[in-house]
């Protein structure tokens, strides 16, 4: 029985990995996706009358600073559910989307 413990400490880790690397990469899709729905139409004056969808943009609707962010799209950390709702709220697509290939709602 203690040879198997190693062996269910290590699917553990790879678990984990996999569903912080699977959110870090339906964040990029969802954040992306946000960006080509934006009107491309900026105004020629400040540039800035459209928000400039970026990592950061998101950590600022959500209300995290930028480090804690970026971690959950480079896969370092994985952000709690209702952290993933809000996410999901800010670049309108569902919490599903985000959990996509982790659920069956593929």
């Amino acid at each position: 029985m203690k040879k198997e413990l190693p062996e269910l400490e290590e699917l553990t880790l790879l678990l984990v990995h996999n569903v912080k690397k699977t959110i870090a990469e339906n964040l990029h899709k969802a954040l992306e996706k946000k960006r080509m729905s934006a009107p491309k139409n900026r105004c020629e004056y400040c540039k800035q009358c459209l928000p400039h969808y970026t990592q950061e943009w998101v950590g600022k609707q959500i209300g995290v600073n930028k480090s804690t962010i970026v971690h959950y799209f480079q896969g370092n950390r994985t952000p709690s559910i209702p952290r993933l709702i809000q996410i999901a709220d800010a670049l309108d697509v569902s919490l599903f989307d985000l959990l996509k290939d982790l659920t069956n709602n593929q």
